[in-house]
């Protein structure tokens, strides 16, 4: 765990006390040396406290950080009071360089970087400081380690900003906030990296110069990292050079990445935040032959190792588009033996927002051949690694831009094997002239595994009415919510579709020779598509795609379709529920697909290229609420218990069992589409603090509704309270029915009338345990007519105390 704080002495008190204690040593091992016994070891005669304030002697032991640290033995602790040091620091083994009063107060500079500096130091721990750059003249790093153990606990590293170039130097300064390489362990918790700036390039280079890269933290080797309530904010690379002349200009602006390793480096990341990157500005000449770059943004890139991320945020990550950028990533992997990826949230992730300024530009003779530049998101990639794995990753919006920009939610490529379960992402939109908008690409895989997710409104661009578009016109972009290219075995179950849609061609065009501008199309809107692949889709719902417009006149529409089956491979489709598209199924393929029991309705066809399926049906759904892409079975549904139990999956979207008993016949047979209705209540539990510290108040509420159009007449609860909680005298209330508070456990029933909902809320103390603790707090819910449901809430108490190895080695 993290060191505990040190009890105080005054400073005239501790420098006798330290005095006294040097000459009683040396009195001891001159007595020790004259009978035999030997010398005492250094970390026999440490675990003291050192004290440094700006003053120095009486007030503290002294006035500098680096001499206290020299003075020191294992186990001592140098306490470091408030106060500006100037001045490089090196770390020593078994020693712990702590403040008392906090990283606002107690701030550690230096003329020249690293500012802290270890290698092959062991067991160092950093606590409680600010490690800034406002005095870096040269070598602009926050911290450097090598082959070294470091616990940095409670700190802040701000303000690095790299030197901008000049005619020496014309590139931009790269800035790192923590580098590590060779066999380091570095555990970062509770802290904060931000204000990372790279270097601008020199304006006025002939070419182009390159801006610099702002990089949080990088690591190399075979280290161990872990990171754990940590915020990597504020990044931004450097902008490229605007060049001498009016052609030619290739300088590239600097990338912003928060977390970046190569080699056999272990990472894991929990609990923590990556927001506010800012990539660099492409190079500005009046007319850039379109070669240009934008600097990326990344919030973690792997390269090599291992990789686990959970329970973090990447938000906010703004590219600028270029003719020749790299993409940006919330994550990044490639070569790793595993990457997982566990309860995350990705959220605007921009590559746009550039286009006006690019417009005001590029003037120049060759500005009408570079079209709007594309600029590209991918929020999570993996490629070729041995291992991806996704849980409840949740990707919301994400926007690329331009000519061929892509907006991707995740792309896996050249994996042996991928899992993806229970993820949403919704609101991708993507450039126009090629596929631009995807929620899930998948692509040369051996195994895939794709159950339970959630994709929603995925949009191609619109093609532009500006510069050339003007003349020739252009593509609308496509649209796929997921994408499969090349898989050999697919599993893909229980996934939700809605809302694909195609972008439209430009509008109206006035070509230079007069008569009509080229025929230019919309783009295609798909639901599901699979090329080249061999899968099995089970219990999949996909509502409404719409194909783009095609440009006036001479354009045509796009295609819109809900499972697009090309190229070699064997299909089976069972229990799919495709609604509102052009075509409901559209098969190319020389193996023809096995159609088992789905549902096409509301189809301009229902089939393209394919026999019909024997037992597929032809019904209105009725879904829960199309307008807002709730595709769970309403009571009333004629899909209900109207698909086969032939290799179906064992759960529904929601994690329901499947088969159920839908329709109350006596047999349990499988529902069509995601959602496996389930008869009787629905319950749902919450709690309002996620985290909380000893003595809180947890405020929990259970809620039951009744969908059916029939009367449940007795649902009951039972919730123990779990262990270092007590109920608050007083605070238990319901909505309706009655209910009781008896030897730590709480009852409730009610009866639900169709449509119906009841509330029943109630409070917990924590006690005085320092934790770490998760409070899992569980109820059963039974309403007579299907199984009894569980339902959960988890509380953590005090989680920055957690033990560091067990958080790395968890799933």
């Amino acid at each position: 765990g993290f060191r505990q704080p040190v009890a105080l002495r005054s400073a005239p008190q501790m420098t006798t006390l330290c005095l006294r204690s040097k000459i009683l040593v040396a009195l001891l091992l001159s007595l020790l040396s004259v009978i035999g016994m030997g010398t005492l070891s250094a970390s026999a005669a440490g675990a003291g406290i050192i004290t440094v304030c700006p003053a120095g002697p009486p007030q503290c032991d002294y006035n500098a950080i680096q001499p206290a640290l020299e003075a020191a033995v294992a186990g001592d602790t140098v306490l470091v009071k408030p106060g500006t040091y100037t001045g490089q620091v090196t770390l020593k083994s078994h020693v712990a360089l702590e403040s008392s009063d906090g990283p606002a107060v107690t701030i550690i500079t230096a003329t020249q970087g690293p500012v802290v500096a270890a290698s092959g130091v062991v067991s160092a721990t950093l606590h409680g400081v600010s490690i800034s750059g406002q005095a870096i003249v040269t070598d602009t790093l926050g911290i450097d380690l090598l082959d070294s153990d470091l616990r940095l606990s409670n700190c802040i590293v701000s303000g690095l900003h790299g030197r901008d170039g000049d005619t020496t130097a014309p590139n931009g300064e790269t800035v790192m906030a923590i580098r590590s390489g060779g066999q380091s362990n570095l555990v970062i918790a509770d802290s904060t990296i931000q204000d990372i700036r790279g270097g601008n390039g020199l304006v006025g280079n002939t070419g182009g110069a390159q801006g610099g890269d702002a990089i949080a933290v990088t690591a190399t080797g075979t280290a161990r990292i872990t990171l754990v309530f940590t915020i990597i904010r504020d990044l931004s690379g450097g902008s490229a050079g605007s060049d001498a002349g009016p052609y030619d200009c290739a300088g590239s602006g600097g990338s912003a990445t928060g977390v970046q390793t190569d080699g056999d480096v272990q990472l894991t990341v929990s609990n923590s935040q990556v927001r506010n990157l800012q990539g660099g500005a492409p190079c500005s000449a009046l007319a850039a032959n379109c070669v240009e770059r934008a600097g990326a943004t990344v919030g973690i890139r792997a390269a090599g190792g291992v990789l686990h991320v959970r329970n973090s945020q990447f938000s906010d990550f703004l590219a600028q588009p270029a003719p020749d950028s790299r993409m940006s990533h919330a994550i990044s992997t490639t070569h790793t033996s595993e990457t997982w990826l566990e309860r995350n949230t990705v959220t605007s992730l921009s590559a746009s927002g550039g286009y006006a300024s690019l417009q005001a530009r590029q003037t120049g003779p060759d500005s009408p051949f570079c079209g709007p530049p594309p600029g590209n998101v991918i929020a999570i990639m993996s490629d070729s690694d041995a291992r991806f794995v996704a849980v409840e990753n949740a990707l919301d919006k994400l926007a690329g831009s331009g000519w061929g920009g892509q907006a991707v939610g995740v792309l896996a490529q050249n994996v042996a094997d991928v899992r993806l379960s229970r993820n949403q992402v919704s609101h991708v939109s993507g450039g126009f002239a090629g596929l631009t908008a995807v929620g899930f690409r998948l692509d040369h895989l051996n195994s895939l595994q794709l159950n339970a997710n959630g994709l929603r409104e995925i949009h191609g661009g619109d093609a532009p009415y500006q510069f050339y578009s003007l003349y020739l016109g252009d593509d609308g972009g496509s649209a796929a919510g997921i994408e499969l290219n090349v898989v050999t075995a697919a599993a893909i179950t229980n996934n939700a579709i809605w809302s694909v849609t195609g972008g439209h061609a430009t509008t109206d065009c006035h070509h230079p020779g007069g008569g009509d501008c080229p025929g230019k199309s919309g783009g295609d809107a798909t639901a599901l598509s699979v090329h080249g692949s061999s899968a099995g889709i089970w219990n999949n719902s996909a509502y409404q795609t719409v194909a783009g417009l095609g440009m006036t006149a001479s354009g045509q529409p796009g295609k819109a379709v809900g499972l697009s089956l090309t190229g070699a491979g064997d299909v089976i489709a069972v229990n799919n529920a495709l609604v509102k598209h052009g075509t409901g199924i559209l098969s190319a393929q020389p193996n023809p697909p096995v159609l088992l029991r789905n549902d096409l309705w509301e189809n301009d066809q229902d089939y393209d290229g394919v026999t019909p399926g024997a037992t597929d049906l032809h019904v209105a759904p009725d879904f829960v609420n199309l307008e807002n892409g709730d595709l769970h079975l309403s009571p009333a549904s004629p899909l209900i218990d109207a698909g086969t139990n032939s290799g179906i999956p064992p759960e529904d979207i929601d994690g329901q069992p499947r088969p159920l008993d839908g329709n109350n016949d006596g047999l349990a047979v499988a529902d069509v589409g995601a959602d496996e209705y389930r008869p009787g209540v629905h319950a749902s539990k919450t709690v309002d603090k996620a985290i909380a510290g000893a003595g809180d108040v947890l405020t929990y509420q259970v809620t039951v509704t009744n969908p059916s159009v029939l009367m449940i007449p007795s649902t009951s609860m039972t919730d123990t309270l779990p262990t270092h909680t007590t109920y608050v005298d007083g605070s238990l209330s319901g909505s309706s029915g009655s209910w009781g508070y008896a030897d730590g456990m709480i009852t409730w029933t009610c009866a639900l009338p169709p449509g119906a909902s009841a509330t029943l809320t109630f409070k917990a103390k924590v006690d005085n345990s320092l934790g770490p603790l998760a409070i899992v707090n569980q109820a059963v819910v039974d309403d007579r007519v299907g199984a009894p449901q569980v339902i959960e809430t988890v509380t953590l108490v005090n989680p920055l105390r957690t033990y560091l190895p067990t958080i790395e080695n968890a799933h």
